[in-house]
């Protein structure tokens, strides 16, 4: 069986970020590394809370993927709780914003979309030239040369025999012998 005798970590932000939102523990038999899904709202509050669940260890009782799945759960809950109680109120903007502190990368990612240039900004929208669509008649569908009539015995392939109780169009009511009673397209149907 092979054992770390010595074990470090290393998170880095790599070239697109300017935090570290990604946690890391390590104490053998147990590693665990948390990416903090750079640039997501509160990443680096997930991935500690994660790595916060391991930290205690794991329990005594069941496997080993029991025990990690464990674990695994508790965490996922604890982060989910942690979002839920920190979901702002869709009324945050209609306070005066003198009122107002925003923190965190939600806020730093609404104030770019503020200060960026409006789509707006070239001038007034113009109106698009409306569209005149051109009336047209749909062509009398033909008659059936085989027109199915009340109280005919015909058959359908998935509902079996039955006899026309009413027909509209080319829409039959059936009542089948076995299936009970239907409304079918006339052109499903066969003359028996």
């Amino acid at each position: 069986m092979l054992r770390a005798a010595d074990s470090i970590w290393k998170t880095d932000t790599g070239r697109a970020r300017a935090d570290n939102e990604d946690s890391a523990y390590a104490r053998p038999p147990l590693y665990v590394v948390a990416d903090g899904m750079g640039g997501a709202q509160a990443g680096e509050v997930a991935s500690a809370l994660a790595v916060e669940e391991f930290r205690g260890g794991l329990t005594a009782q069941g496997t080993a993927e029991q025990r990690l799945s464990e674990r695994v759960q508790a965490a996922n809950r604890r982060i989910y709780a942690n979002w839920q109680s920190s979901t702002p109120s869709r009324f945050i903007d209609e306070l005066p914003e003198a009122h107002v502190q925003r923190a965190g990368s939600a806020a730093l990612q609404r104030e770019s979309r503020l200060l960026a240039p409006s789509v707006f900004s070239n001038g007034p929208l113009m109106a698009r030239r409306t569209r005149v669509a051109e009336p047209w008649e749909q062509a009398a569908r033909p008659a059936r040369p085989d027109s199915v009539n009340v109280g005919q015995r015909i058959f359908h392939q998935k509902f079996g025999y039955g006899r026309v109780t009413a027909v509209d169009d080319d829409k039959l009511d059936i009542d089948f012998e076995k299936a009970g009673q239907k409304r079918v397209l006339d052109r499903f149907v066969e003359k028996v």
